[in-house]
């Protein structure tokens, strides 16, 4: 009984010098327990709110629109109104995907190997006109477009490959083992949006090798370039199209983009566009 005494005594001396002690030790493990349950709580939370999102995403990668382009021809008028002509890029595109692609813009523009654009300051040569507009395509479908290069565009464009034919020529002659010299790009730019609102962006790359004359006579030897323009000129009762490169040599690509790029491109055509 003595001994039990004594500890209750002990308990007292303890409760009577060390409970405010006891108490703050108390309240930091309560602390650190509550901290543990937060931050586990929050890891939790996080990684549900991951999965969410990633369930989201894929939800909006599914059923969406593709539309592949496809260059159809290339036409070149004579010059009229003295020395005005024009070049029309037909455009096929096809919506491959399993869903509607809707407000869709089709662009186009030459990219320079060999010469400058003083106009703006760069190798890039945009077409003259207002982009292409399509409401909808629907998936499935295929429809045509087009887009106009006017006649500033098509003489830097001849003046780009007259430089290219004569690098070219130069190779032939001191260095026939090097790889041939590159032609302009024609480069055509699709936007498209889904039902949600996302926008996506192709781009086919496809080199132009040289020009043809429609209307040249036949070959009589066996260079190729007998006839084309360039070596010849771009004369004003000439109609021409593009020689372009095999579409296996050619390059595209699909992606998704954010509503600013779309907008800033429709910048440059806002006086056009308004209604």
């Amino acid at each position: 009984m003595e001994y039990s005494n004594e500890f209750v005594d002990l308990l007292i001396i303890i409760n009577d010098k060390f409970a405010s002690i006891l108490g703050v030790l108390v309240a930091i493990i309560t602390a650190f327990i509550t901290l543990v349950y937060v931050v586990f709580t929050y890891k939790q939370m996080k990684a549900a709110q991951n999965s969410t999102e990633t369930a989201m995403q894929q939800l909006r990668l599914n059923n969406q629109p593709c539309v592949i382009p496809t260059i159809i021809a290339t036409r070149g008028t004579k010059c009229f109104t003295k020395t005005r002509r024009q070049l029309f890029i037909e455009i096929g595109l096809d919506n491959v995907g399993d869903s509607p692609a809707i407000t869709v813009y089709t662009f186009s523009h030459l990219e320079l190997h060999y010469t400058y654009n003083k106009i703006i300051g760069s190798n890039t040569v945009n077409m003259d006109y207002v982009p292409s507009f399509q409401k909808c395509i629907k998936s499935g479908e295929k429809t045509e477009t087009h887009v106009r290069y006017e006649t500033s565009e098509i003489n830097k464009l001849v003046e780009d490959l007259r430089v290219c034919h004569e690098k070219n020529v130069k190779r032939i002659r001191k260095a026939p083992y090097n790889n041939p010299y590159k032609g302009t790009i024609l480069v055509i730019e699709v936007y498209y949006r889904n039902v949600i609102g996302q926008w996506f962006k192709d781009v086919l790359r496809q080199e132009i090798c040289w020009i043809n004359d429609k209307n040249a006579a036949p070959r009589k030897t066996n260079n190729i370039n007998e006839n084309t323009i360039p070596p010849c000129p771009l004369l004003d009762d000439t109609e021409f199209e593009l020689q372009l490169v095999s579409e296996a040599f050619s390059s595209f690509s699909i992606e998704l983009v954010e509503d600013k790029e779309i907008e800033d491109k429709l910048e440059d055509y806002k006086a056009e566009l308004s209604c």
